[in-house]
């Protein structure tokens, strides 16, 4: 058995009875001879000497972490300056649209006015506008397919607007309602636990 230098001397016989097998004492242990040990002292308790070293291992790892942050960052801020850039230039030109076709109206929300006066005309020829309740109830039903039989217990329609109330069946999965009507380009606000608003998406 090693000691450390300088503690108290060990009573080997003492131990030997304790530990049932023979025990004797060996040359003091000497820490600074062993260089290959696992040091377990970390963080603020590593002595300045060895941080040093880590960090100096540790910098070309350093600097490829930031340098991918840095790389991946100026690409997002790119995509986000030509997306700005593109949907500028697309609303420019719904704007000079609306001015050939509508001369005389005032420019407050090109997309919504457009629609508008498009279902405006659509509805002056005997069709149907995009908001219309027989509209949106096609929508409705596209979306719901075989769903939709039984599937709603009362509708209402008011200025563009269309209230669904599913069935216990539909409403048990409300989630996926939403996802359906969604996708054919309706805006969905649930309300209550069987109760749907929609109204038709305005095209950007």
């Amino acid at each position: 058995m090693h000691r450390a230098p300088d503690s108290v001397t060990l009573d080997c016989e003492a131990w030997q009875d304790g530990l049932g097998i023979p025990v004797e004492e060996a040359a003091p242990y000497q820490w600074s001879a062993f260089s290959t040990g696992t040091n377990l002292l970390h963080g603020e308790f590593m002595p300045d000497k060895e941080r040093s070293a880590w960090l100096r291992r540790a910098k070309p790892a350093l600097w490829a972490a930031g340098a991918a942050l840095a790389l991946d960052l100026l690409l997002s801020t790119g995509q986000v300056l030509v997306q700005r850039a593109e949907l500028k230039d697309a609303r420019e030109r719904m704007q000079a649209v609306f001015k050939t076709a509508f001369p005389n109206q005032p420019i407050v929300d090109p997309a919504a006015q457009m629609r508008s006066q498009l279902n405006q005309l659509k509805r002056a020829h005997g069709q149907l506008g995009d908001d219309d309740a027989l509209a949106l109830l096609s929508l409705v039903g596209e979306a719901l397919a075989g769903d939709a039989r039984d599937g709603l217990d009362g509708l209402k329609y008011e200025n563009g607007r269309l209230d669904l109330t599913l069935s216990p069946r539909l409403s048990a999965n409300i989630a996926m309602v939403k996802q359906r009507l969604t996708a054919r380009g309706l805006i969905v606000v649930q309300q209550g636990d069987k109760q749907l608003a929609i109204r038709k998406e305005v095209s950007q």
